[in-house]
């Protein structure tokens, strides 16, 4: 048997040149292997903080299920707390934020964690923004981002029309820090309060995706001829910037005349011509252009 074996460990001494073994006792052995299977077994109760859009179909009142996905397997599913008062009776609202406690969660099962899986449960779309997962071992946290702005619907239709998925995997991109800055035209026009632009960030190395740009201080107005900034943790390292795709929601005509993204090591300044507005109405502007860096 195992605990009958001797296990021995053999220390060399400077001062004689013998050697002496170390013999431990069945209980130390015991009081090991407890110490271990409780590391394992026990569980920690993490904190889930979910930001929903700004747009349209940002908030939902039906209920939420959410799984965690790390690298050695998956947490079953689990509904999130529906006594959270955040839009009319009990769900998420519209450009809300709020923080749900995921209990009893097995980290050793699930190894280090990366994803956090949402499943829609009705046709009623709903966007999630961004979402903190914290509490994590050495007290860190995971920053997960809707980088193409996908919503959550069981409906076919939605899922066509809206770009929405029945389920939504948002993962943590890296762990460099991202300030993107966004100045608007000093001109009629210039800034919209019905507008939401996003951001994907192209470099040498691959390219990362934070979303949707949203300042809590502006809440989603942009004043004519005015900057605003807004900070993104846990993203991807690309090394060198080479460009930056700026896509809008929403009908309103929006003029930007420059976009600075500064990272870990590089800062990019993007002028947007004075013919360019952005809309999502043909009529107004573009729905989408691509800038690069030269």
């Amino acid at each position: 048997q195992w605990y009958q074996r001797r296990v021995q460990a053999v220390v060399s001494t400077q001062s004689t040149g013998r050697k002496r073994i170390f013999r431990p006792s069945l209980s130390m052995l015991l009081l090991f292997l407890f110490t271990c299977l409780s590391n394992v077994v026990a569980g920690v109760d993490l904190t889930l903080t979910v930001v929903t859009s700004t747009l349209e179909h940002g908030g939902t009142d039906e209920n939420i299920f959410v799984q965690l996905i790390g690298t050695a397997g998956r947490s079953d599913e689990m509904e999130l707390d529906s006594d959270k008062t955040w839009f009319s009776s009990s769900k998420l609202g519209k450009g809300e934020t709020t923080a749900f406690t995921l209990e009893n969660v097995d980290l050793p099962e699930l190894g280090m964690l990366r994803c956090v899986r949402f499943r829609a449960t009705s046709g009623n779309t709903w966007t999630p923004q961004m979402a903190v997962l914290s509490n994590l071992p050495a007290g860190s946290s995971l920053y997960l981002y809707n980088a193409d702005v996908v919503g959550l619907s069981t409906d076919p239709e939605d899922q066509s029309g809206k770009g929405a998925l029945e389920w939504m995997t948002m993962c943590n991109q890296g762990d460099t820090t991202v300030t993107v800055a966004m100045e608007t035209a000093d001109r009629e026009w210039g800034g919209s309060e019905d507008i939401a632009p996003s951001v994907i960030i192209m470099g040498q190395l691959g390219r990362m995706g934070p979303g949707l740009f949203y300042s809590p201080e502006a809440d989603g107005v942009f004043e004519r001829g005015s900057v605003q900034e807004v900070q993104y943790k846990g993203m991807k390292y690309i090394g060198r910037i080479t460009g930056v795709r700026l896509t809008v929601h929403g009908e309103d005509a929006w003029k930007p005349v420059r976009v600075t993204i500064e990272t870990v090591d590089d800062r990019a300044e993007f002028e947007i011509d004075d013919t360019t507005w952005f809309s999502t109405d043909p009529d107004h502007g573009k729905s989408t252009i691509y800038l690069p860096r030269f």
